[in-house]
């Protein structure tokens, strides 16, 4: 009885070959791993924060070049600030919905690059409480074509989200190459790059503000209505701006969305309605973000950083 069940192994073995589908290799795509890069889920503290992740994907024969690169995000339980009610259950209350991923950036390949094909991107995480999910994927030129993903899971704790209005430090960039981070979104805190501004219409409806270096070395911000900016985008939000004489610390005292309307009502009209004009540290800038909800806002320019590359750092105020 031994003899013949091992005689019969070998054809067992056979037969159970046969019947499994063949595995498509397909394309290969990993974090690389240093110090510097993050490669895995982690819980982060600081609203805002710059993360660093470097990708490198490789086509799994020269018959199916890598043919296309997608960044995807999804926000949990959604991007902007919430209002929480006093019976809120993060359990039961449709504000646990998660929002729908979408396409941060979304690139197809030269011949060059079809290869093999590396990208280090650096983003900064959500200033709100909550989850958010990169992926990351490479798809070849096959038949059929196949896709590699891989992803990573970043959790932020925020110790203002109780309060009636959003409150953060954010850094803008100078725009010296495609994916500085210039273009932001008030309300959720969040800066986008220009490759992921300029190609996704539902990240232009977003925008507020628009860094913008001047001629003389100066830095302003503009809305994205602004002329002389000629942004090329079917849906652009008409931030309202106005001028202040508000100091850091009455700054500070505007805590509640009532007194943050009223700065933004007490305010004089920019001499270019659409940008503030040279700005200055310490200035303080009201401003009314459009929509259907509009949303008042002080934003105090913290800093101006000349070196190594230009940036404006500013605390936003606004309402929820």
């Amino acid at each position: 009885m031994r003899l013949r069940l091992l005689l019969l192994f070998p054809f067992l073995t056979l037969l159970l070959s046969t019947c499994q589908p063949a595995l498509e290799p397909g394309p290969r795509l990993s974090f690389v791993s240093n110090a510097r890069y993050n490669t895995g889920n982690r819980v982060v503290s600081s609203p805002g924060d710059t993360l660093t992740t470097k990708i490198y994907a490789r086509a799994a024969d020269d018959d199916s070049p890598l043919q296309r690169v997608r960044i995807l995000v999804k926000y949990q339980p959604r991007k902007e600030p919430i209002v929480y009610p006093n019976a809120y259950n993060p359990l039961t209350d449709p504000l646990a919905t998660p929002e729908a991923e979408f396409v941060y950036m979304d690139s197809v390949l030269s011949p060059q690059s079809a290869k093999e094909f590396s990208f280090q991107h650096t983003f900064g995480i959500r200033t709100t409480s909550g989850q958010e999910t990169w992926t990351y994927e490479a798809t070849d030129a096959n038949t059929t074509p196949r896709t590699a993903s891989k992803s990573f899971r970043l959790t932020m704790r925020n110790l203002d989200s109780a309060l009636t209005y959003h409150r953060y430090t954010i850094r803008l960039q100078s725009p010296r190459n495609y994916d500085s981070r210039r273009f932001l979104y008030a309300l959720a805190g969040l800066a986008f790059p220009k490759f992921s501004a300029f190609r996704n219409p539902a990240i232009q409806g977003l925008i507020d503000f628009v860094y913008v270096p001047n001629s003389d070395g100066t830095i302003s911000l503009a809305s994205p209505t602004d002329a002389a900016l000629k942004i090329p985008w079917a849906t652009k939000r008409a931030t309202e701006l106005g001028s202040t004489k508000l100091t850091e610390t009455e700054f500070s005292a505007t805590d509640t969305p009532a007194k943050l309307l009223g700065r933004f009502t007490e305010a004089v009209a920019f001499p270019t309605r659409t940008r503030t004009g040279a700005l200055v540290k310490g200035q303080v800038i009201a401003f009314r973000t459009a929509g259907a909800e509009p949303k008042p806002g002080l934003l105090l320019v913290q800093d101006i950083v000349t070196t190594p590359f230009p940036a404006l750092v500013v605390q936003i105020r606004i309402a929820k």
